[in-house]
C-alpha cells in the first residue's frame, strides 16, 4: 500500500528539496515542506502535478493487467454490456489495450479474434463488413474507450474482457494538504512500483527550466534507471499503433518485454 504523503515526501528527499531545517511542522502538520513550501525548489502542487504524469508514464510501460469474472457486475471495467443492434461498445477509459473478448452467452467461451477494418474490407469489400449482423466472431479497437464488435451483434449480451489498463489517478495536493499522518493511499498501484514512482517524477523533475532545478545529466539518470525497472518509454504512436492493429511486428513495439508473446489475434482466420 502505498500512501500519497509518504510518496511525495520520497519524491523530496531524492530531489534535496525538504526546504531547509525549520525545526519540528506545526501541530495538525506531517512535515514542515507540506505546512510551508516557500523554501522547496518545486511546490507541493507542482510535485503532485509531476507524479500525475509519471504515473501516466509508469503505467504504458507496465500496465494492470486485469480479467472480468462472473461475479463482475454488468459494465465494470472488465464486463461491459452489449446492446442488440449496436455495434460499439463502449469501455472504460483507463482501458490501454484489450488482449482478450469473449462473449458471456457463448457456451464455449471462445475467444473473440482481434482484427482491423483493413481486413475486414479486404474481406467482405469496401464498407460493406460494418452493415453485416449475426454473432460477434472479431472486434477492433478503433479508438480509445472504444471497442467495435463485427458483426453487429442481434441480441443484448456482455463482453468478458482481458485487459491492460492504466492506474486510476483521482487525487490532488489538496487531498493530503493538512494531513498529520499519511492515510490518503494510491490503491490502485503495486507496491513494487514505489521506486518507479520517485525516478519517473524526478526525472520530469529535473526538466524544470530554472537554474536551480534543471539538470538533464540527473534527468537521464532517471530515465535510464526507470527503464531497467519497468522497460523503455512508450510514445504515442506506439501505444495507438499497438492498440489498433491485429498483428503487431516486434520492430514498432515499445519494449523487448512484449517480443516471443503469443497473443489471441490476427486476420488469417479470414482465410477460406
Amino acid at each position: 500500500m502505498i500512501l500519497l504523503l509518504e510518496l511525495v515526501e520520497s519524491i523530496r528527499e531524492r530531489l534535496h528539496d525538504l526546504g531547509g531545517d525549520r525545526g519540528n511542522p506545526s501541530a495538525g502538520f506531517y512535515a514542515t515542506w507540506q505546512e510551508d513550501d516557500a523554501g522547496c525548489l518545486w511546490s507541493n502542487t507542482e510535485l503532485v502535478r509531476l507524479l500525475k504524469r509519471a504515473m501516466t508514464d509508469v503505467a504504458l510501460r507496465a500496465p494492470i493487467s486485469e480479467e472480468g469474472v462472473s461475479d463482475d457486475a454488468v459494465d465494470t471495467l472488465c464486463r461491459p454490456s452489449v446492446t442488440a443492434n449496436t455495434a460499439e461498445v463502449s469501455i472504460d477509459s483507463r482501458i490501454l489495450y484489450v488482449d482478450q473478448a469473449r462473449l458471456e452467452s457463448d457456451p464455449y467461451q471462445t475467444l473473440l479474434v482481434k482484427t482491423t477494418s483493413a481486413a475486414l474490407a479486404a474481406k467482405y469489400g469496401g464498407s460493406e463488413w460494418s452493415t453485416l449482423t449475426g454473432q460477434p466472431t472479431h472486434y477492433l479497437e478503433s479508438k480509445q474507450g472504444i471497442l467495435r464488435l463485427f458483426p453487429i451483434p442481434v441480441q443484448d449480451d456482455a463482453l468478458r474482457l482481458r485487459v491492460r489498463r492504466g492506474y486510476a489517478i483521482d487525487f490532488e495536493w489538496s487531498d493530503i494538504a493538512d494531513e498529520e499522518t499519511p492515510t490518503v493511499t494510491l490503491e490502485d498501484v503495486d507496491d513494487g512500483l514505489y521506486e518507479a514512482l520517485i525516478l519517473a517524477t524526478c526525472r520530469l523533475a529535473f526538466l524544470k527550466r530554472d537554474a536551480d532545478t534543471q539538470n538533464l545529466d540527473q534527468s537521464r539518470e532517471c530515465e535510464r534507471q526507470l527503464a531497467q525497472l519497468v522497460g523503455p518509454p512508450i510514445s504515442i504512436r506506439q501505444r495507438e499503433a499497438r492498440r489498433e492493429n491485429a498483428n503487431l511486428g516486434i520492430a514498432i513495439r515499445g519494449s523487448a518485454r512484449y517480443q516471443g508473446s503469443r497473443y489471441p489475434w490476427g486476420v488469417n482466420d479470414f482465410d477460406d
